[in-house]
C-alpha cells in the first residue's frame, strides 16, 4: 500500500470534509487529492519516479503535505529537510541522499548550494519570489489530475529523515522507514 492512498480513500468517501486548515483556510480532501495527483503527474512528466529522492526544504505550509504525498505517490523517496538549515547542512543532506529535485520557497532558495550538489537538477518554488525557477502553481496548472499512484513493494523506502547530531556536527540519517503499514 502507498501511504498517499489514505488521502485518495478519504477524497472518495468524504470529499468535502476538511483535510487541512492553514491560516484559517480549509482544504478539502477532494482538493488535496486533486493537487497531489496533479503534482505526482508533474513529477512523472519531469522524469521523477520510483526510487529517486526529492527534497522538501519547506516551512510548515500545506505545500509540504502536497509535495510529500505526491513524491511517495509516484514511488519516489521524500527527504524532509529542516527549514532552519543553511548551506552546509543542505549540501550534506542533498549529496548524501542524492536528491534530484527540491521543493522550497523563494526565501529559502538562496541557501541551496546547487553548485555543490551534482545530483540536484531542479527546484520548484512553492511560495514567494521564484527567482526565475518554476513554481508549484505552474507545475499544477500544466498537469493532469488523473490517478497517479504507483504500487510499491512493502519494503521499498518511502522517506529518508535526517536529524541533527550533537556529536557528529552534521545531520544523521534515520534509516528503516518503509512503506509497509502494520
Amino acid at each position: 500500500m502507498n501511504i498517499s492512498q489514505n488521502v485518495e480513500k478519504a477524497a472518495k468517501f468524504f470529499p468535502d470534509s476538511t483535510a487541512i486548515i492553514f491560516e484559517g483556510t480549509p482544504v478539502t480532501y477532494r482538493n488535496l487529492n486533486t493537487r497531489i495527483d496533479r503534482l505526482a503527474n508533474a513529477l512523472k512528466a519531469n522524469g521523477i519516479g520510483r526510487g529517486e529522492c526529492v527534497a522538501l526544504y519547506l516551512p510548515n505550509i500545506p505545500e509540504f503535505v502536497i509535495g510529500y504525498l505526491a513524491t511517495v505517490r509516484v514511488g519516489a523517496i521524500a527527504v524532509s529537510i529542516n527549514s532552519m538549515y543553511k548551506s552546509g547542512e543542505l549540501s550534506y543532506i542533498l549529496n548524501d541522499s542524492t536528491c534530484v529535485l527540491v521543493f522550497t520557497t523563494g526565501e529559502l532558495l538562496p541557501n541551496i548550494p546547487f553548485n555543490e550538489c551534482p545530483s540536484l537538477k531542479q527546484a520548484v518554488i512553492c511560495e514567494g519570489d521564484p527567482h526565475g525557477r518554476p513554481t508549484l502553481d505552474e507545475w499544477l496548472a500544466k498537469s493532469s489530475s488523473d490517478r497517479a499512484t504507483a504500487d510499491m513493494n512493502p519494503d521499498d523506502p518511502a522517506v529518508l529523515l535526517y536529524t541533527s547530531s550533537p556529536t557528529a556536527g552534521r545531520p544523521c540519517i534515520m534509516r528503516g522507514i518503509k512503506r509497509k503499514i502494520a
